[in-house]
């Protein structure tokens, strides 16, 4: 019978396939990387510089955006994945009405520290490590120097939200180092990307053991995993 590891592996597996498949023909907004490599790289984050080991977590920062950005059923990611997976994946879906150019960025700035607000500390976490990603692309991305500002300041709004919602209703505690962690690679990100491939868990009083994450060969396993299913090492 297969270890808890390696069940917790193939679902991660399978969640990666269904993203590349749902993904595919998809770019970036620099216009030239497969979409896919977002997803993979929220993943890594989560995995190899925070430790996560959690699989809901895991399997919904690779599909956060398959329900948002394709037609794979909300349905079919529930009944392949459980419904705790689902119901993080949809928690962190920006609705269809939100999308485009045409929508003001204060608009979907306002949904953004609403909902960092209201949703579950565990979506939250994959939040911050998307918003993070997100930010590192943004310097290749086709964008104008008015709308890198404004996303640099909704990236702001959305840090301001998440240290209020910190004071007045703190994580559990098996979160918080995680979500420490997670907010200041997204901070120092938003100023700048000091030191980009030093983990954040430095300084944090973080144990990866105590916090669900990995060893050194786990990392490393799930990194290979990441590589053999998507043919990219980023």
């Amino acid at each position: 019978m297969p270890s808890e590891r390696t069940r917790r592996d193939l679902r991660l597996l399978e969640a990666i396939r269904v993203a590349v498949a749902a993904h595919e023909g998809t770019l970036r907004k620099d216009g030239r990387t497969p979409y896919i490599v977002h997803p993979v790289a929220v993943l890594r984050l989560l995995s190899s510089e925070l430790g996560v080991e959690d699989p809901d977590i895991l399997c919904a920062a690779v599909l956060h955006d398959v329900l948002e950005d394709t037609e794979y059923p909300e349905a079919a990611l529930r009944r392949k994945f459980g419904n705790s997976t689902g119901e993080l994946v949809r928690e962190l879906t920006v609705p269809a009405e939100l999308h485009g150019p045409s929508v003001p960025d204060r608009k979907k700035t306002g949904h953004l520290v609403r909902e960092i607000g209201r949703m579950s500390w565990p979506a939250v976490l994959v939040k911050l490590c998307d918003r993070w990603d997100n930010l590192r692309d943004a310097a290749n991305a086709a964008w104008s120097d008015e709308k890198r500002r404004s996303y640099a300041e909704q990236t702001r709004q959305i840090l301001l939200a998440f240290d209020a919602r910190w004071r007045s209703s703190p994580p559990p505690a098996r979160l918080r180092a995680l979500l420490k962690a997670a907010r200041g690679g997204l901070g120092a990100q938003l100023l700048g990307g000091r030191n980009p491939t030093r983990s954040p868990l430095r300084g944090t009083g973080a144990n990866p053991t105590r916090s669900g994450g990995v060893g050194p060969r786990g990392r490393a396993a799930r990194e290979r995993l990441v590589v053999r299913s998507t043919g990219r090492p980023d």
